[in-house]
């Protein structure tokens, strides 16, 4: 059996409105969620290849997404209160609230391993 760590992000666009009454951003607010975006996928990808025995799966959290929609270990954290972004390695809760820098992340992955 292959070990699971779950990233559950919150959605960068979020604060943008509904796709149905969509909110103009500048281009500076654009930039910034792109880069955070091609950074935290650059974290996945090389904690991928430092862990190649794990599986990882990201998700977003969005406030529209029907809370019977998420697998329960999510949910009961959300139902808490618990800011995403939410960390489990197998459904374990290991890190929430930030999205740690890949160092961080590594070390998080490294306890839940022992």
């Amino acid at each position: 059996m292959v070990d699971t760590f779950e990233i559950w992000e919150t959605d960068p666009m979020r604060g943008g409105g509904c796709a149905c009454n969509p909110v103009r951003i500048s281009q500076a607010q654009a930039d910034r969620i792109i880069k955070v975006m091609r950074e935290r996928e650059e974290t996945v990808k090389r904690l991928r290849t430092d862990f190649p025995m794990l599986r990882f799966e990201r998700d977003i959290v969005h406030p529209q997404r029907p809370r019977s929609s998420y697998p329960d270990h999510v949910r009961e954290l959300l139902d808490e209160g618990v800011d995403p972004p939410l960390f489990f390695y197998d459904k374990k809760f290991v890190h929430g609230g930030s999205f740690p820098i890949y160092e961080e992340l590594k070390a998080i992955i490294e306890r839940a391993r022992n």
